[in-house]
């Protein structure tokens, strides 16, 4: 039989359940917006046990305070995958849906993942055990978990109360959270008749006691959840006094039944103070948590400590509140005390004077942070409804970071509101004080934000206006150069939409010209450089662009920034047409050099002046030497790698030209022509290859391979990748035909050729092309070079090539005297300008 006294414990726990089954809530409906309440730490603290905590609980609880969650994550997942036993695994389990609900709390950006998981947990577990007796103990779980959700929502909201997504997705949360205690009640209420025969008989339920405190716990986070319903709504109204009427109704009756030493008793206390202070009986509620501070005990009364602080700061006894903070501060750092301390220093901030208030608003600000920095995003988001609610920035002086912490929160409450309107205009008033103080990183980043809001309204000239001044101005500050292009890519997305607007046309050009002069070697301007080149070639005019790249090379600091736009700069100039042009550049760059000529290194601008010389036209033979003795110079004073390569293959350049009649290189390859090849810069490889292959197509047939080999030309068409003018184009259809790709080259070519058919080079690189394939290609180059011959200007450069390629045609075919007569007759009849093209014909006719 079973002993008297546990009859009478098993009647006084039915009975228990009888009260507290009879008293469940029915929760009521809402339409209003919440604002900010006085108290938030009875739900804050997240913690309400079923059971007091054991070893094992603190230590997960510790990892999870302390910044390691997914840590604590798989430690626990770790001790449940081998639990055997329901008890063992109900208990891991538990701590699992745990861990995941507080890593959610403290980093936003896995809450979204792991709030689900703790639902999907409970699941997990009712597959593998359904009959477990443990199972209302996880639901309780999942109910605290939804509660912690709720609560952090909450908490998102008061920050921002002009969203009012986050309360509606808490209201959702609170019915939800009703909604299981009640189902949970229901199972309770079925296991415990069911418990109290097993309990004498023996079996797999658990105790009527157990069922009994978990009915208070249920009871509890009833009450919590109202709490949380109560502050969802505005201060005053009649939803949020119902919610709290409820609460304090329902505490009551819990108390009536829970035991003195029950671990819930004390935040039933809590719960019931937080009621009595939302129905307006401030001092009743008070002199109960400061009552509870010193007797609860533990967890407890830290959290009575806490809200009675809040309770008092809010009726303005701010002497009376510090005295309660010592008490919860010497526990050690808590996200709690901290929030306290910076309740009442804001409650004390109107008190100071003007001078003193800005200095004390920097170190409010900046305990706000340390919070969010310390404790995690739920706390950061507390900390903003505090700064929000207690200090506008309108009263400000706006001379401090402080006063823009403040003013990005009112930001985001008017986004969070839809008028995001209100939101560019504060940002842009803010910004305008920045800029008049000198403080060009808060300037600049204050546009940038107000610029944003302006994209995603579609305003792309509105976002260009909101920062490219700012940015211009302040081109040194941290972000400039990233806020300028992307009004650079406002201002093209406004173009697109007007592309006949002059006005649109110019300004884009000039923000891009800006954005490679004000950040020359910023990796922000990379991708502007390469649309600039791309909006100048359009128009026939790449020419402009060769001015605006010496300027941006000369600017650069970055010394690799500066190769990269000297090789752009010598890619642009050797690839203009209009051989006037790139004189006219090549003049530029020289100017600038006679004025340095006084420097004791040269530098990369005399490497690629006298680059660009040799590369644009074949120097006479008084200028030969001249060049060679600046090579030498130059060679000699190089204090970069990337110089050297350049001397090198201006050097390969002239050999090849001295060497236009002479057999070709014997042996092996240039011992530096793999390093060049694989170690320059594609642009520069993209600036000197037209030259090069030029210099080749000039000597004899026999002997083109040798040369292209010899200085493993093979391996630069993989590295020019996207030649951006047509003779670069055209030099790589040449060297893949001297490399063993003659078809590849001179499919190449005529592609070239049809898609620019007024191009000279182009046609006359297909022409020799052709030459080269044998005897039926010699067919069409004569065709070829016989039109161009014909319609181009008589004594220009491309009309000379023409007539030698003809020439040079009939000695191919071995029509030797044919060759020698038109070529007398040429030199009888044509003045020749250019010395070249003379001595070339004069060859033919010996």
């Amino acid at each position: 039989m079973t002993p008297l006294p546990s009859l009478v414990a098993q009647r006084q726990a039915n009975l228990t359940a009888t009260r507290l089954l009879g008293g469940r809530f029915r929760p009521r409906r809402a339409l209003t917006l919440g604002t900010l309440v006085i108290t938030l730490g009875c739900l804050m603290q997240p913690h309400i046990a079923a059971s007091e905590p054991d070893a094992e609980d603190l230590t997960v609880r510790t990892m999870c305070q302390r910044g390691l969650g997914t840590s604590a994550i798989a430690y626990v997942e770790a001790q449940l995958r081998p639990a055997r036993d329901s008890a063992t695994a109900s208990k891991w389990t538990m701590r699992l849906m745990e861990c995941f609900a507080q890593v959610a709390l403290r980093d936003a950006t896995q809450a979204e993942r792991l709030w689900p998981r703790c639902d999907a947990t409970l699941e997990d577990f009712k597959q593998r055990d359904a009959r477990s007796a443990r199972l209302p103990w996880l639901e309780w779980q999942a109910a605290r978990c939804d509660l912690l959700h709720a609560q952090s929502l909450l908490a998102t909201y008061l920050a921002i109360p002009g969203n009012a997504g986050p309360r509606d997705q808490a209201l959702e949360l609170v019915r939800k959270i009703l909604r299981r205690m009640e189902s949970l009640e229901d199972d309770i209420r079925g296991r415990m008749p069911l418990a109290a025969r097993q309990s004498v008989s023996g079996g797999e339920q658990a105790s009527p006691q157990e069922l009994t405190q978990l009915l208070v716990d249920s009871g509890l986070l009833r009450c919590e959840a109202l709490l949380i319903r109560a502050r969802l709504y505005p201060d005053g109204s009649k939803d949020r006094v119902a919610a709290a009427t409820d609460v304090e109704t329902q505490a009551t009756e819990i108390l009536k039944s829970a035991g003195q030493s029950w671990a819930s008793r004390g935040p039933l206390e809590i719960a019931r103070a937080s009621a009595l202070l939302e129905l307006g009986q401030h001092q009743q509620g008070i002199a109960k948590l400061i009552e509870l501070a010193r007797t609860a005990g533990g967890t407890a009364a830290r959290r009575a400590t806490i809200l009675a602080i809040e309770a008092l700061a809010t009726q303005g006894q701010l002497s009376r509140a510090r005295t309660l903070l010592p008490t919860i501060e010497a526990d050690g750092p808590s996200p709690e005390a901290a929030l306290a301390r910076l309740r009442l220093d804001l409650a004390e901030l109107n008190r100071t004077t003007e001078s003193s208030r800005q200095q004390q608003l920097n170190q409010l600000v900046d305990q706000a942070r340390q919070i969010g920095i310390r404790f995690g995003h739920y706390w950061r988001s507390r900390a903003d409804a505090l700064l929000t609610g207690s200090v506008s920035s309108d009263a400000l002086s706006g001379n401090s970071g402080a006063t823009i912490d403040l003013m990005l929160v009112e930001v985001r409450q008017l986004i969070a509101a839809g008028d995001e309107a209100a939101a560019v205009q504060k940002l842009l008033q803010f910004r305008d004080t920045e800029s008049a103080a000198e403080r060009g990183d808060n300037a600049v980043q204050l546009a940038l934000q107000a610029s944003a809001l302006l994209e995603r309204a579609g305003d792309w000239l509105g976002a260009a206006d909101a920062a490219e001044t700012t940015a211009v101005r302040f081109a040194s500050a941290a972000g400039a150069a990233s806020t300028h292009r992307r009004c650079v890519l406002a201002i093209s997305r406004a173009l697109r939409a007007g592309p006949g607007n002059q006005q649109l046309v110019a300004r884009y050009e000039t923000a891009l010209v800006n954005q490679l002069l004000n950040w020359p070697d910023d990796p922000q301007s990379a991708e502007p450089a390469a649309w600039l080149t791309r909006w100048l070639n359009g128009q026939d005019r790449g020419h402009e662009m060769t001015d605006v790249l010496q300027q941006q090379a000369i600017r650069c600091r970055d010394p690799n920034a500066a190769r990269s736009a000297w090789n752009h700069w010598l890619a642009t100039v050797t690839g203009l047409a209009d051989a006037s042009r790139r004189e006219a550049a090549i003049d530029r760059l020289r100017s600038m050099v006679s004025a340095d000529a006084s420097e004791e290194q040269p530098g990369s601008a005399a490497v690629m002046l006298l680059a660009a010389e040799v590369a644009t036209k074949w120097l006479p033979e008084q200028e030969q030497r001249t060049m060679e003795r600046r090579w030498n110079q130059l060679q000699s004073s190089a204090n970069s790698q990337h110089e050297r390569r350049v001397l090198t293959i201006v050097d390969w350049l002239h050999t090849v030209r001295r060497s236009e009649t002479q057999p070709g290189p014997r042996g092996a390859p240039n011992p530096l022509a793999q390093q060049v090849a694989g170690e320059a810069a594609p642009e520069l490889l993209v600036g000197l290859a037209p030259a090069l292959t030029e210099a080749i197509a000039a000597t004899p047939l026999s002997e083109r391979r040798r040369w292209a080999l010899h200085y493993q030309l093979n391996e630069w068409p993989s590295v020019m990748a996207a030649p951006a003018s047509l003779k670069s184009q055209a030099a790589v259809a040449r060297i893949l035909s001297w490399t063993g790709q003659l078809p590849a080259g001179l499919e190449r070519l005529r592609t070239l050729a049809r898609q620019h058919p007024r191009d000279g080079n182009v046609q006359l690189h297909l022409a020799a092309c052709l030459a080269e394939s044998g005897a039926e290609g010699r067919k069409e180059s004569n065709q070829i070079a016989k039109r161009i011959a014909v319609h181009s200007p008589a004594g220009s450069e491309v009309s000379w090539a023409a007539r030698w390629q003809l020439l040079r045609n009939q000695m191919a075919a071995g029509q030797t005297s044919q060759a020698q007569q038109a070529a007398e007759l040429l030199l009888a009849s044509q003045p020749f300008d250019m010395e070249i093209w003379k001595t070339r014909f004069e060859r033919i006719a010996k």
